[in-house]
């Protein structure tokens, strides 16, 4: 084979390959047990569901269960347990084939508005990031969201019609932050609609209307939500909205977004590409203006809505792939002659990216130290169940009552739960466990008094600990 035909079918198999290599890192994520949200939250009602059978009407399982939410994602994942079964590396499969799918959707939107140099090293960037590293084999609708907000660009861009409309259906039916990505392309779509010198005004809006359907569908379930349930909106939800704590989320966003967890370099080489490109006037900012505004547009608008609401990084998987594009693109772009330099860049920003991730670690959903805290969690549950404390009354914060007194969750070793688990002590409390990701400093040193430590399990800084109350 010649040189050139070679190097074209490398170019041609090198993002499968990156992809199949991140696969290989994420396989062994399908054995473990279900975390944090998945496991108190997503999995009882995605379970529930399969069991009286996939549905999207609000009724189809106790609200308390879906919160709310639109059922897309509760419908697809009981769908996939009741085809393929519920073993947790089967459910979990569900979601990694997600994520695959998003890996693929980003680099083919990269290439396709950009180009193979900027989708290739975003295609890299994106698979270190340490929130979708995790959460690429969480069952939780993020990363799907995420997949349909592509999809939806990219049919606009293309001028795809129903597709797009189809697209943000599936994101709306994901979840209610979707609407930012429908608001987006409606937003330009008015322009574009405005700019249209040869149609009437009442083809103008016709145009117009085809984009409003999406909005109609997910109207129509949250409508059939407060008739059967009584509300729109699941009310504890409604309660973390707040003006008041805007600025303090904001800010929490921005910095997850732009500096945390190694991204702080990619974001200097950026802007500082973005400053030598608007000083030397490149044309490139020009030719993908309608792109980069559109992303731009929909980066911020995302980030003031999620300041509205709860703070959670895994929120921000919806653009973070678009922050990391638009930056590699800047960088390689201020060097047009030269490839050996933004490469080495781009290499200096994946090592420090990929450095902050391995080594950024703690028991949260977003970082690497899932795996610690599901470690040192499975095994004290291990040494309370071969003590066989079944029956004696356990004090523990409320994730780790889930893991005490649920067998789905993939904790327990043994056929039996734990079934005097409490949140609250008192004066009958004989064993208390304590976890690093639920810690209360007040409370723990208070507990540390009044309590003995018989066995601590630790490791990369996420730990549990087991104590037996002295009053009994």
């Amino acid at each position: 084979m010649q040189k050139g035909k070679k190097t074209e079918l490398l170019k041609i198999i090198l993002p499968y390959l990156l992809v199949a290599g991140f696969v290989l890192f994420k396989v062994r994520d399908l054995f473990l047990p279900y975390f944090w949200d998945e496991a108190w939250s997503y999995i009882p009602a995605i379970r529930k569901m399969a069991s009286v059978g996939p549905s999207l009407m609000p009724n189809a399982i106790s609200p308390e269960l879906y919160r709310g939410h639109p059922l897309l994602f509760y419908f697809l994942s009981s769908l996939w347990i009741k085809v393929f079964g519920s073993n947790i590396w089967v459910t979990k499969l569900f979601s990694l084939l997600t994520s695959i799918g998003l890996l693929l959707s980003v680099y083919s939107f990269s290439k396709k508005n950009f180009d193979y140099f900027t989708a290739i090293f975003t295609l890299i960037l994106l698979m270190i990031q340490s929130v979708f590293f995790a959460q690429s084999t969480f069952l939780l609708p993020e990363i799907l969201l995420a997949l349909f907000t592509v999809l939806s660009l990219q049919s606009y861009l293309d001028k795809k019609r129903f597709l797009t409309i189809l697209w943000l259906t599936l994101a709306l039916y994901t979840k209610e932050s979707a609407i930012i990505i429908w608001t987006t392309i409606l937003f330009f779509e008015l322009i574009e609609t405005i700019k249209i010198k040869n149609k009437s005004y009442i083809l103008r809006f016709i145009n117009l209307l085809y984009f409003t359907l999406p909005l109609i569908l997910i109207t129509v379930f949250f409508i059939a939500q407060k008739i059967i349930v009584g509300w729109y909106f699941f009310p504890e939800h409604i309660s973390h909205f707040s003006f008041g704590a805007f600025f303090d989320r904001l800010n929490g966003y921005l910095s997850y977004l732009f500096i945390f967890i190694g991204r702080n370099m990619l974001t200097i080489f950026g802007l500082v590409a973005l400053v030598l490109l608007i000083i030397r006037k490149e044309s490139i900012l020009i030719e993908k203006k309608k792109v980069l505004l559109i992303l731009s547009f929909y980066i911020i608008s995302y980030l003031l809505f999620s300041s509205l609401n709860f703070y959670s990084p895994r929120y921000l998987l919806s653009i973070m792939p678009f922050t990391v594009l638009i930056w590699v693109y800047f960088i390689k772009s201020t060097i047009k002659y030269h490839v050996a330099f933004p490469v080495l860049l781009l290499v200096i920003v994946i090592l420090n990216n990929l450095h902050f991730t391995i080594n950024k670690r703690s028991g949260h959903d977003h970082t690497l130290g899932y795996r610690d805290l599901i470690h040192v969690q499975t095994k004290m549950i291990s040494y309370c169940e071969n003590e066989g404390i079944y029956n004696r009354e356990i004090y523990t914060r409320f994730l780790m009552l889930h893991n005490l007194t649920n067998k789905d969750l993939g904790y327990l070793n043994k056929d039996s739960i734990f079934f005097n688990v409490r949140n609250n002590l008192t004066s009958k409390t004989e064993f208390a466990i304590v976890c690093s990701n639920e810690l209360n400093k007040f409370f723990y040193d208070n507990l540390r008094k009044k309590g003995v430590l018989i066995k601590r399990y630790e490791k990369n800084g996420c730990w549990t600990e087991l104590y037996q109350m002295r009053n009994n």
